[in-house]
């Protein structure tokens, strides 16, 4: 075993003596925000990232039609102003992170509209193509391909045509097999496998509990052991932080307990949450890295509007401090590889990036103490600084501008909140006399999910 991986885990151990397996620790708790909204069901929920708000559109209350809209900062609501969209229900609304839009399709089979919130007004699209109008469609938004999926739907009978939004055009995806016709399906972005998860429906018959995955080419049915029972009406999130998938709510034999996908399996969640529940508005939170649920309709078939979260008392956490200084490529920065944050039981990975092109690799030096900014000027590093104490280095190669590392946590509770620092030294010839550059420093705290 190299030095680095000795060290380290050395360490570690030292750490776990007294420890035993570590257990979930995601829960969920009822939320009193100021300001809120009526009792509702069969709206529309969405987050928008750009600002961290939580948007929620139009919806019901015991058959009357509600045609406000609501943003939700934190644990506040407030009105939205200026005009919004027609009426309709039963619809998605998904974010595109790249484009920072919230996109809404549908939701009536007499409109086939387009909309877009970003962030001040709502702005109707104009596409050359688009899907046919329908509600209780599956839509979810892919971070990696940059497009908004959608499936399926309710129109005259279950419809089964796959489209994507790339932000100008709907664009049908002919694909042979797939799920079949249905409605009432649920999408979210699997961010453990990195495409998009399809569970459940009905196509008017029959109701499905099984799962499926979108991967931009292709169909893959996925098998896992104990599915959770079928449904329909429920609601399914992507919980990018902690990479699984959350599902709650439904009618039939639903149940009031939340289910998650971790990439491979669906676990029940065996713990307090909201009531059960059908047509309610739940979204992810990737500011707060949180899980929304708010109000629907209980199994009597009252509305409420009640509000509740779902996250981790102990969070995982990579964050940057301090800056680094400029090579050939500019300044190297340091930061977890996407959707990768240090959990127990987990392979945490870190990657470097602004690498010289023909550097030949980086040193990762890692600590668990950051160190007040040292100049590195007498090494012959002008404008560079130091912002670990080392405790080990480990020498990486460097391909294509960019390089990683990797450590396995061991799934132990007695690591939770342990803090760990690291600094990438990298080889850049023309950078300066001796030939290197540094990053940021970025700060990791281990925590359980």
């Amino acid at each position: 075993m190299q030095p680095f991986r000795s060290s380290i885990l050395s360490t570690i151990a030292a750490l776990t003596v007294l420890a035993g397996d570590g257990s979930a620790q995601a829960r969920w708790s009822r939320l009193y925000p100021a300001n809120a909204p009526s009792p509702r069901s069969r709206t529309c929920f969405g987050f928008f990232g750009a600002t961290g708000e939580l948007v929620m559109l139009l919806g019901e209350r015991s058959g009357t039609n509600l045609t406000d809209g609501w943003l939700l900062d934190d644990n506040t609501w407030r009105p939205m102003t200026g005009p919004l969209p027609p009426f309709r229900r039963d619809l998605s609304m998904a974010y595109d992170s790249v484009r920072e839009r919230l996109v809404m399709f549908s939701g009536s089979i007499q409109l086939s509209d387009t909309w877009e919130w970003d962030g001040v007004s709502w702005l109707q699209r104009t596409p050359v193509t688009s899907p046919l109008p329908r509600s209780d469609y599956a839509m979810g938004f892919d971070p990696l391909r940059g497009v908004t999926v959608l499936y399926g739907g309710l129109r005259a009978g279950a419809l089964q045509d796959l489209w994507e939004w790339n932000g100008t055009n709907w664009l049908r995806r002919s694909v042979p097999g797939g799920p079949g016709p249905r409605s009432y399906s649920l999408m979210a972005f699997d961010a453990e496998n990195g495409d998009m998860l399809l569970f459940g429906g009905s196509d008017g018959a029959a109701w499905f509990n099984d799962t499926w995955s979108w991967n931009g080419v292709a169909w893959q049915q996925r098998f896992p052991a104990t599915p959770p029972t079928h449904r329909i009406r429920g609601r399914m999130v992507a919980d990018l932080a902690r990479r699984r998938v959350v599902l709650h709510g439904g009618d039939f034999q639903a149940g009031p307990y939340a289910w998650e996908w971790d990439g491979a399996e669906w676990n029940m969640l065996l713990q307090a949450s909201p009531s059960q529940r059908i047509y309610a508005a739940m979204v992810y939170d990737s500011v707060r890295s949180r899980v929304v649920v708010v109000g629907g309709r209980l199994p009597t078939g009252g509305d409420v509007g009640d509000t509740w979260s779902f996250e981790v008392v102990t969070p995982a956490t990579a964050t940057a401090y301090q800056s680094g200084c400029a090579g050939a490529a500019g300044v190297p920065e340091l930061g977890p590889a996407q959707f990768r944050r240090p959990w127990l039981g987990d392979l945490h990975t870190n990657e470097v990036r602004n690498l010289a092109p023909t550097s030949g690799g980086v040193f990762f030096v890692t600590g668990f103490d950051p160190t007040a900014p040292i100049s590195l000027a007498k090494a012959g590093m002008p404008g560079c600084e130091q912002h670990v104490n080392p405790l080990v280095t480990e020498f990486v190669p460097a391909t294509n501008g960019m390089a990683s590392w990797s450590l396995t946590i061991p799934n132990a509770p007695a690591l939770a909140n342990v803090r760990l620092v690291q600094q990438v030294v990298a080889l850049d010839a023309g950078a300066n006399a001796a030939g290197l550059t540094v990053s940021n420093g970025l700060e990791m705290t281990v925590g359980i999910r």
